[in-house]
């Protein structure tokens, strides 16, 4: 690890890329805060699910696209300078809602928010195949715990102050924020962007005669024949349900005043469980599979859901860190897997191929649970959602439990 650290170009790419990350987590919570004071909340906040779960849903292509790229950190640099002028833009148009809270400039505030997110995807699927080649192999599991904690770290910190910062500044001074962030991380790219030129011309890329599509499909294929998916599937289910809790928590939650704030802890008790996850997981759950892991964190994400169910926050707040920490504790070793696994020419596509299907099917539950709330009573939904994660944990223990006696 300490030869990691020591790393000059990896600290660099790290920390742009940490900076980056900052930029979408900040407005992920500002935009949930902005839109349950909206005189029109529910639709409101659905229109945030769904622009989430569109801007996931890219993953897939982006992937393919980043596998037949050439210059690929140029364009990283490139995009950020994009996504910082694109926050300028919402900036101007939070300032204007300051004086007239409309759904319709909230939508193309949404719209605006969606595109740099994209282009976010499109960043983070260029820097898939360049990352392994910046540590030695030996390294790479250690590199995945300090990027994974790093980026945690500031998710923490820019969720908890992404909403507290609402309390002394504006929507539209944050906006701005966010402009100034992603252009420090472009600035520190380009500081290295010869040495990464250097790694890039080692890189194999894609077959340039296949299209997008026909890549996406063999890359799905090729998931599909993987020796995990079996796991991928229950970290789909872990996704799917860990995903709503934010809604779930913002529309029942009723003290406006520190609403705000109880939401911003909530995400950061997730993300510190993570990255102590990342740092001491495999030392308590050293002798654990993935299989066992995934079957823990659904038994805890069932307790969270039942603190949501009878609004206990102390329940809600202990659960969601524990939820945090074994989803930390898994996920290192499963993304030390899938680099192992997947050939080189093929890391993008497959990884955001992976990356799409875990978070468009958590965003995408989201906005159904969203929608569904329009209708039937949240209780019924959450209740409708325990029931589900129990069935799906039995079953997971008596497929294990087989699979043992199998052996013997």
């Amino acid at each position: 690890m300490n030869t990691v650290f020591k790393n000059k170009l990896f600290r660099k790419t790290l920390i742009s890329d940490s900076i980056s990350t900052m930029g979408d987590a900040i407005f992920y919570i500002v935009l949930l805060t902005y839109a349950s004071n909206l005189a029109q909340k529910k639709s409101a906040i659905l229109l945030v699910t769904l622009s989430f779960a569109f801007s996931n849903f890219t993953h897939f292509f982006f992937g393919a696209l980043s596998d037949k790229t050439k210059s690929k950190a140029l364009k990283i640099i490139v995009l950020a300078f994009l996504r910082a002028g694109i926050f300028i833009l919402i900036a101007g148009l939070l300032w204007l809602m300051q004086k007239n809270q409309s759904l319709i400039i909230f939508t193309v505030t949404i719209i605006l928010i969606t595109t740099s997110t994209i282009l976010g995807n499109f960043v983070d699927a260029l820097y898939t195949p360049i990352f392994p080649k910046i540590v030695d192999e030996d390294e790479i599991e250690s590199a995945m715990g300090i990027s994974m904690s790093l980026i945690q770290g500031i998710n923490t910190l820019s969720n908890f102050f992404g909403a507290s910062l609402l309390i002394c500044f504006t929507f539209s001074q944050l906006a701005f924020v966010n402009a100034i962030s992603f252009l420090i991380s472009g600035f520190i790219l380009y500081s290295i962007l010869p040495q990464i030129k250097n790694i890039e011309h080692s890189i194999k890329l894609q077959d340039v005669d296949k299209g997008i599509l026909k890549i996406i499909l063999d890359s799905f294929m090729q998931v599909k024949s993987l020796p995990i998916f079996g796991i991928i599937k229950q970290f789909i289910l872990i996704n799917i349900l860990c995903e709503p809790v934010f809604v779930l928590f913002v529309l029942l939650y009723k003290n406006g005043e520190n609403k705000a704030f109880w939401i911003s802890l909530l995400l950061s008790l997730f993300a510190i469980g993570n990255i102590l996850g990342n740092i001491l997981g495999s030392k308590f759950f050293s002798s654990y599979h993935l299989g066992q892991l995934a079957i823990i964190d659904l038994g805890l994400i069932v307790l969270l859901l039942l603190g949501i169910l009878v609004l206990n926050l102390p329940v809600i707040l202990v659960f969601q860190f524990c939820v945090g920490f074994m989803s930390g504790t898994i996920s290192p070793k499963f993304s030390v897997e899938i680099i192992r696994t997947i050939p080189e020419n093929n890391l993008a596509t497959i990884s955001s191929s992976l990356n799409a299907i875990l978070l468009f099917s958590g965003a995408g539950f989201s906005a159904i649970i969203t929608f569904l709330i329009q209708f039937l009573s949240i209780n019924l939904v959450v209740s409708i959602m325990i029931a589900l994660t129990i069935i799906n944990i039995i079953k997971s223990v008596l497929k294990n439990s087989n699979a043992e006696l199998s052996l013997d």
